[in-house]
C-alpha cells in the first residue's frame, strides 16, 4: 500500500453524462454537496459495500480538485476512474498538490518511535489517542517533521478498528486477516508543496525509481556503562530516539553521543521490502473494486 493519499489540481470539464453515470450505479453511492458560500462544492464518490472507499471531486469553477487514497485503486483503475469523469488531453493536465506515501509493517509502535531519525527535522510531537470499540483501546502516535514534509506513525490496527465500531461494522479487520498480527504500524510521508518527488499524474509510472524512505534511519542504542549513554537511553525511552537525539544535542556534539548507537539495518530492510512489494501491487494490480459503474 504505497500511497495513502493523492491530490490531482486541474482545469478539465466533468463529463456531460458524469451526474448520469452517477445516479445510475448499482455499486456506488454518488452525491453533489454544496456549501455556504459555493467555494467547497464537491461530488463525493462512495462504495455501498465499504464505507471506508471514498473519492471526492472539489469543483472550483475554472479548477477541478479530485481527492483519493490510491491503495484503494491501483494505478489502472484510476487512470479508468479518471477516463470516466473528466474532459482531458494527457495525464500531464493533472497537476499533483499532495502526496502521502505509506507502508504497513508489523513492528510496534513504540519500537519505531525509540529508533527511527530523520536528520534535519527538529519538530516531534507525541500523542495518546483513547476511545472505545467494545472495549477500552489507547493508540499511541508520533510525528516528525512538519509540512511540507511530515513523518507519522500509529498503530493502523487500532485505527480501522476505531473506525469500523463508529459506522457500526465487524471489529475485525482486514488487517487482522491479512497479516494475522495483534498490531501493525502504518508509516506515512506526507509531502506537498516542494517537497514533492513528481508534479504530474503522468509521472507516477517512475514510483518504482524513487525511494520516499531514504532519509529514514534506525538506530539501537548499545549496552555500555559509561553515565552519559545511561542518561540517553534513559531519555530514549522517555522521548523516543528523535526527541532523545535533539535533547542530547543541546549539552554534547552529535558525534559524541552517536558512537553508543549501532544502525537497525533490519528494521530498514523491511520497511523497503514491505513498500516495495505493495508498490508492486499497485502498479500491476487489475482486480479493482466493481468496474461495472464505469460501463
Amino acid at each position: 500500500m504505497p500511497n495513502d493519499k493523492l491530490n490531482l489540481m486541474c482545469g478539465c470539464d466533468l463529463k456531460n453524462d458524469f451526474y448520469e453515470m452517477a445516479r445510475e450505479s448499482k455499486d456506488f453511492e454518488f452525491s453533489y454537496r454544496k456549501s455556504d458560500n459555493g467555494f467547497n462544492n464537491y461530488f463525493l464518490i462512495r462504495d455501498k459495500y465499504n464505507p471506508c472507499f471514498n473519492l471526492r471531486v472539489y469543483d472550483y469553477s475554472k479548477m477541478k480538485l479530485f481527492m483519493c487514497n490510491p491503495n484503494r485503486l491501483g494505478l489502472s483503475f484510476l487512470f479508468l476512474l479518471l477516463d470516466n469523469i473528466f474532459i482531458y488531453n494527457s495525464h500531464k493536465d493533472f497537476k499533483i498538490t499532495r502526496m502521502d506515501f505509506n507502508v504497513d509493517i508489523p513492528i510496534p509502535v513504540k519500537r519505531i518511535r525509540d529508533s527511527v531519525y530523520i536528520s534535519r527535522k527538529r519538530n516531534f510531537f507525541q500523542y495518546v489517542r483513547d476511545f472505545y470499540a467494545n472495549d477500552y483501546i489507547k493508540q499511541y502516535n508520533f510525528s516528525i517533521g512538519k509540512r511540507p514534509e511530515k513523518f507519522t506513525a500509529y498503530d493502523k490496527i487500532k485505527e480501522i478498528r476505531h473506525r469500523r465500531f463508529q459506522a457500526d461494522i465487524d471489529e475485525k479487520t482486514i488487517y487482522e486477516e491479512q497479516f494475522g498480527f495483534d498490531e501493525i504500524t502504518r508509516l506515512e510521508f506526507k509531502r506537498n508543496g516542494d517537497k514533492l518527488p513528481f508534479r504530474y499524474l503522468s509521472e507516477l509510472s517512475q514510483l518504482k525509481n524513487y525511494d520516499p524512505w531514504e532519509n529514514l534511519n534506525f538506530y539501537n542504542v548499545k549496552d555500555m556503562l559509561y553515565e552519559r549513554c545511561r542518561i540517553f537511553k534513559r531519555k530514549v525511552n522517555t522521548w523516543g530516539m528523535q526527541k532523545a537525539i535533539k535533547l542530547m544535542g543541546k549539552d554534547y556534539t552529535r558525534s559524541s553521543f552517536m558512537k553508543y548507537l549501532v544502525e537497525d539495518t533490519n528494521l530498514k530492510e523491511l520497511v523497503h521490502e514491505s513498500y516495495y512489494s505493495f508498490l508492486d501491487l499497485f502498479l500491476d494490480h487489475h482486480s479493482m473494486p466493481r468496474i461495472e459503474l464505469l460501463n
